[in-house]
């Protein structure tokens, strides 16, 4: 499960830049839809439908051709939610059966910290589920980080892959009332959004589906 996990921490930050930092989307007269940087650059991407009941869209699917080990991540969702200094967004990344969320916060919350920053989930049921950092440390005014539903004490621990999978069954069969985030210096407390384009309390249990997670037992 570590190996697992060491090669998800790799493969999804080249899904998360293409989903949370793309600008601009444009087809080519082949019919091809790319994503356009700001920087010039570009990136093919597949954006379909998920096949079951969600309506969130898959942005990105790939399969590794050494391994055969499938990569999918979902199209971002803005406006999840909202604090008293701005915006909760993200998406949901899939890594060899290893999941996680993609997050990102519209103005500054404190640096968010590799290892140690971590988002606290309280689901309609008063269940508590708490994710952890993963990627690289960000102190930006518009961050961008991972997190993955794992403890910092558990990482090299036999019982992760139970872990993971018990938090990942709540989130996909729970909706979210309230988000705390834990940042080096701040705690931000974030509420759901309603929009016209989806609901932000069911971000976590829609991403989930349309990964097509199956619940473990």
């Amino acid at each position: 499960m570590i190996a697992q996990i060491q090669y998800f921490i790799t493969s999804v930050f080249i899904l998360t830049a293409v989903s949370l930092n793309a600008q601009n989307m444009a087809v080519t007269d082949k019919g091809d839809t790319v994503i356009l940087y700001q920087d010039g650059t570009w990136s093919l991407t597949q954006s379909h439908k998920a096949s079951n009941e969600s309506d969130v869209e898959i942005r990105t699917t790939k399969v590794d051709p050494f391994t055969g080990k499938k990569s999918s991540v979902t199209k971002t969702w803005m406006n999840i939610g909202e604090f008293d200094r701005g915006n909760f967004f993200g998406n949901t990344s899939c890594v060899d059966s290893v999941y996680a969320f993609n997050l990102g916060f519209t103005s500054y919350i404190g640096c968010l910290e590799k290892f140690k920053s971590t988002v606290q989930i309280q689901l309609a049921n008063k269940d508590v589920i708490e994710l952890l950092q993963v990627s690289p440390s960000n102190c930006s005014s518009f961050a961008t980080a991972t997190f993955l539903p794992i403890r910092k004490e558990s990482i090299k621990s036999d019982e992760i892959k139970d872990y993971q999978y018990d938090q990942l069954n709540k989130l996909a069969n729970t909706t979210w009332t309230l988000i705390r985030v834990n940042t080096e210096t701040q705690e931000v407390l974030i509420k759901p959004v309603k929009s016209d384009k989806h609901q932000g309390h069911s971000f976590f249990m829609e991403h989930l589906r349309a990964l097509e997670y199956q619940p473990q037992p």
